[in-house]
């Protein structure tokens, strides 16, 4: 970078100085007076500001590069409303090499003074230079010289908590080059790792959407995802790709966003690149942590665009599960399609103020997908509900568990998913980490460890969801409301019965039935393991079984009302050692 481009700071001060002798000349000695005493202080810290700049000005064509960041520093520290402090150090952030900190200097500097052409342009030079910057600050979106989009993506918070848990996603919606074409000019051109096929195709591309994500609290972006894609001049017959492309790269953001906010799993570093390539099978696949969107041409609905890109992200976020034979070796990427779309199923629920499956929340999901109807309420009840189903039925002593085949996985899927609507997102987080293989059996274990650690000691709780009820063998009269993640109400009425599964350490345990509202009605019947057992304090708010189990397993719990009992729509179960 040459000297004579760096930023010049004259004698010709913006801000209280010349403000000050505006008004002098308008309202004469008196007025003069009064207003130097009133800004004197700020313009005193003006004037030291921009003697320091000047000073770091010199100090940078000099190649004394470190004193001058001190003496920026200074001059930030005297008048953090300078603008000409901000254009100065991202000049010298540039000469450094620090790209997303030269981009927030300018930004900033910005913000303070929208008419600086200068930072206008040497910020437009790096945004569209060799690499497009891997942060940016949130609070200067709108600033910047490419377009951007930025969206809330919501979850859902703990019992104790005051709303939603939230982070910002943003991604880039006005046109950009690939890297490699700023560098050089050329296009961007790779082999198709197409699985099980040798066909030699490339891809071609030379356009990019760029996904950040900003975690709750934090002010800064990162880069998360890369989507390459054709334009009209490459793309067959000369077909648009570039709303698909910013729609797949919201949904692929707000992925990342979405297992920050669940699952708190460490992100891969780095950032994912995808590819919509033209050639292939109709499909998409992981290879070498990128993603491949196969067969453009071919029509998918919104539907399918969403479940295949929450697969392969699931491959890329989950830890592993298999091998398996069939459909594929590692079952992290149907995991992480089923996660994924509950997930989406609960924000369009949080976002429309009506929980899943109100028909505000169906009609929301239609922001996700430019406007167009996303029918997510039948995926849950066909992909997800009888996957958990079908584990409560076989459970845990299911040989499934030491199989390879597709229905090896099925039972994998609905054992976590289970977990999931058992307890939460927390403990399936535990359990995905803390697993020592990739065996489902691996898996179980970390379960099992996990409860063990949760009820360990005199103060240690377990919560267990009353929509983690094994339905086939259950009785009820009427059908459990279904929620996004679980069915969220089951209600039995006299002469019903609701059946849960649930592991348990050896020891003495305390198991407090709760309702939905008010307290546990009277003439509710309890059975464990097939055996009656009496409810303690059975008319106060503290109503309890108080169940032994000889050694660590998996058990059964059963509720009944009673013939004359009232209607009971139980909550949860809260299982503590017996004191």
């Amino acid at each position: 970078m040459r000297a004579e481009s760096h930023p010049r700071v004259t004698g010709r001060r913006s801000g209280g100085s010349l403000a000050c002798s505006w008004w002098g000349a308008r309202q004469g000695s008196l007025g003069l007076a009064l207003l130097l005493f009133t800004c004197g202080p700020a313009c005193a810290s003006r004037d030291q500001a921009l003697a320091l700049v000047n000073q770091a000005r010199v100090a940078i064509e000099g190649g004394a590069h470190e004193q001058a960041r001190g003496l920026l520093t200074r001059a930030r520290q005297a008048d953090p409303q300078a603008p000409e402090v901000y254009t100065n150090l991202g000049y010298l952030e540039e000469l450094q090499g620090h790209v997303e900190a030269a981009v927030a200097a300018y930004l900033q500097a910005l913000s303070l003074n929208p008419d600086l052409s200068y930072d206008s342009s040497r910020l437009r030079g790096l945004v569209y230079g060799k690499q497009f910057p891997r942060t940016l600050p949130l609070n200067h979106l709108s600033r910047l010289p490419v377009e951007m989009a930025a969206e809330e993506v919501l979850a859902l918070g703990s019992p104790h908590s005051t709303g939603p848990l939230r982070e910002t996603i943003a991604y880039t919606t006005g046109l950009l080059y690939p890297e490699t074409m700023r560098a050089g000019g050329a296009l961007l051109e790779l082999p198709l790792p197409i699985a099980g096929t040798d066909s030699g195709h490339k891809l071609r591309c030379n356009r990019v959407c760029y996904g950040f994500v900003a975690p709750s609290g934090q002010e800064t972006l990162a880069l998360r995802v890369a989507l390459y894609y054709p334009s009209p001049t490459l793309a067959l017959e000369g077909r648009d790709y570039a709303p698909l492309a910013r729609l797949l790269t919201c949904w692929l953001t707000r992925l990342y966003a979405q297992y920050d906010l669940h699952l708190a799993l460490e992100s891969p570093r780095g950032h994912t690149s995808a590819y919509l390539c033209e050639a292939g099978p109709t499909g998409a696949e992981t290879y070498d942590q990128n993603l491949y969107f196969y067969n453009l041409p071919e029509l998918r609905t919104p539907l399918e665009w969403l479940r295949e890109a929450a697969h392969e992200m699931g491959h890329v976020l989950l830890p592993k599960v298999g091998r398996f034979t069939e459909p594929e070796p590692w079952g992290n990427g149907h995991l992480g399609e089923r996660l994924g779309l509950q997930w989406l199923a609960q924000e369009a629920g949080l976002a429309a103020g009506a929980p899943w499956p109100a028909s505000a929340a169906q009609e929301h999901l239609r922001t996700f997908w430019g406007g167009q109807a996303v029918p997510l309420a039948g995926y849950l009840a066909q992909r997800c509900r009888p996957l958990l189903d079908t584990w409560t039925q076989a459970g845990a002593a299911s040989p499934l568990l030491t199989q390879g085949n597709e229905a090896a996985l099925s039972h994998f899927l609905g054992f976590m998913l289970w977990v999931q609507a058992a307890h939460g997102d927390a403990l399936l987080a535990v359990t995905l980490q803390a697993s020592d293989g990739t065996n489902p059996s691996d898996y179980l274990l970390a379960y099992q460890e996990a409860v063990t650690s949760c009820l360990a000691g005199p103060e240690g709780a377990l919560v267990l969801h009353a929509g983690a009820l094994n339905l086939v063998a259950s009785r009820l009269t009427q059908k459990p409301v279904e929620g996004a993640q679980r069915r969220e109400q089951v209600l039995l009425s006299p002469g019903d019965s609701a059946v849960w599964p649930l592991y348990l350490p050896a020891g003495e345990w305390q198991i407090y039935p709760r309702a939905l509202s008010g307290p546990l009605p009277p003439g509710v019947l309890a059975d464990f393991d097939g055996q009656p057992a009496a409810l303690a304090q059975p008319d106060s708010a503290s109503a309890h079984l108080f169940v032994t189990t000889a050694a660590p397993g998996w058990h059964r719990l059963t509720l009944r009302p009673g013939e004359q009992a009232a209607l009971f729509a139980p909550r949860d179960f809260l299982i503590r050692p017996a004191r």
